[in-house]
């Protein structure tokens, strides 16, 4: 028997557009009607709708930590987004050796269906193929070499599991990696480089598609000495993530790259970690110490930056707040990372598409959301 049910909204953004006192009609978890809202449909008329978001970037929340990922942290995990509005998430683990990638991998292909939260939408590898002098908070003794790395067992283990994979394009063996990743359909994310501005040209005429994290953990901007940063704010075709927990990017940064690279091209990401949604202290980020301030992660006795303890509701705020409209938000929250992934039932709002959807209020804080069609309210 089919299940349906229709919602009325203040407004829907849908990710290609505005409704007004727009209405929703699902039917089996998919969306099959949009328009002008009807009678008998479920009041929401003080909500807005959006797009549920996606974040492709998270090594943990509340205690879970990718690093030593169990099916049930998993499972909790899932659940845990829902209440900040995110309903599809790629679980993010740091440097590792490759049997523990392995591991981490293997719960989550495990896990695959069984999740009630959040989807579980495949997993990433950042690191091990990434630069000592731009290794940021990954420890130096699990870094490798592509070139002396044999891959194939992780791909074929777990093809359609593993998602992305961030490489340092400079490394000896990268671009045959790259090569071999891109036919694999895994998207190849140049991240924590040193790389001029050349060699990350070089990588993305191999496949690659996306830059890490942009700015943090790559060769800064100079006026002479190209590299990642100033090839991803000119390069139109290239994604590229932001952090918006205005710590590891300043609001002038944030608008340099959207003024460069336009909505189309920024990816909304939390570089979340274990700490998030947990009090100051001492908390474990893959084998390393690392300590939350307020809004800030570092390694434990220095000032280099941990991940952070953003949540996609927060950088969604915030980038409303540097006066960016939230129908170009969504972009970069919802539509672009279901691009980049190739889910193109994910990501908008929009007839035949999942219905995984957002709901804020006028402070655009989450009240609820409606996943795989049925609404749950917070």
């Amino acid at each position: 028997m089919k299940t349906s049910e229709t919602y009325a909204f203040s407004t829907i953004y849908t990710g290609q557009g505005i409704v007004h006192r727009g209405f929703l009609k699902i039917i089996d978890g998919s969306i099959e009607e949009l328009g002008e809202a009807p009678q008998n449909s479920i009041d929401l008329t003080d909500r807005i709708a959006v797009p549920g978001f996606i974040d492709i970037h998270t090594h943990g929340i509340n205690g879970i930590d990718s690093f030593n990922l169990t099916k049930t942290e998993l499972l909790e995990w899932s659940q845990l987004l829902l209440e900040r509005g995110t309903l599809g998430f790629v679980p993010t683990i740091v440097s590792a050796p490759i049997e523990k990638i392995k591991g981490f991998l293997g719960v989550l292909k495990s896990s695959e269906g069984s999740e009630n939260g959040a989807e579980i939408i495949g997993g990433r590898m950042e690191g091990p193929f990434i630069s000592h002098v731009r290794k940021g908070a990954h420890d130096p003794s699990l870094l490798r070499v592509p070139a002396n790395t044999n891959f194939q067992a992780i791909l074929s283990q777990f093809k359609g599991i593993l998602k992305i994979v961030d490489i340092a394009p400079e490394l000896d063996g990268a671009g045959e990696l790259i090569s071999e990743l891109v036919r694999e359909d895994v998207v190849v994310s140049i991240g924590h480089t040193d790389c001029d501005s050349v060699t990350a040209k070089r990588a993305f005429a191999l496949g690659a598609t996306l830059v890490t994290h942009l700015y943090n953990a790559m060769r800064p901007f100079h006026h002479r000495f190209p590299g990642a940063i100033d090839f991803a704010l000119l390069e139109k075709n290239v994604m590229a993530e932001i952090i918006c927990d205005l710590v590891h990017v300043s609001p002038e940064a944030i608008k340099l790259a959207i003024s460069n690279k336009g909505a189309k091209r920024i990816v909304l990401i939390t570089d979340s970690t274990p700490a998030t949604g947990r009090p100051d202290g001492k908390y474990k980020l893959g084998r390393l110490d690392v300590l939350k301030q307020g809004d800030k992660c570092t390694i434990s006795g220095t000032e280099t930056l941990a991940g952070s303890v953003l949540t996609m509701d927060r950088a969604v705020k915030n980038l409303v707040d540097l006066k960016y409209d939230l129908d170009e938000v969504v972009k970069m929250s919802s539509k672009n990372p279901a691009t980049l992934l190739g889910r193109k039932d994910l990501g908008s709002i929009k007839k035949g598409k999942k219905a995984n959807i957002t709901i804020l209020d006028k402070s655009l804080r989450v009240r609820g959301v409606v996943s795989r069609g049925a609404l749950i309210e917070f």
